[in-house]
């Protein structure tokens, strides 16, 4: 959501609602995605 959106912080689950148990936390504060995990292997790709 942080990538994708204009938002600064986001829920930990943002499934649900902010709470005490579900806190916002800074989206600078958040790892990168490593986009390495959705590489395609194959023949067709070098």
């Amino acid at each position: 959501m942080c990538k994708t959106t204009d938002i600064h912080a986001v829920q930990m689950n943002p499934q649900f609602r902010p709470s005490e148990k579900n806190p916002k936390i800074l989206c600078s504060t958040m790892p990168d995605i490593n986009y390495e995990l959705w590489r395609e292997y194959g023949p067709w790709k070098k």
